[in-house]
């Protein structure tokens, strides 16, 4: 049986957050992988990307600020 691959609005759903900010992550480099892409082009996440997504969720949205702002 394939493990089941998530849709980005699946993985933005599960962490409470929006596609527009997973997409921003994987585009800035957030994110140690890329995600598989189907026919159409679309993400799909494996088990273990959305694992450690949820595990890292609040350190990506953390906000650095830069010294002096």
């Amino acid at each position: 049986m394939p493990d089941k691959k998530y849709s980005s609005a699946e993985v933005a759903e599960l962490l409470g957050i929006s596609k527009k900010t997973l997409y921003a992550w994987e585009k800035n480099g957030k994110m140690p992988f890329h995600p598989e892409r189907d026919i159409r082009g679309w993400r799909l996440f494996s088990q273990k990307e959305v694992d450690w997504l949820k595990s890292n969720v609040i350190s990506l949205l953390t906000v650095k600020r830069k010294k002096g702002s």
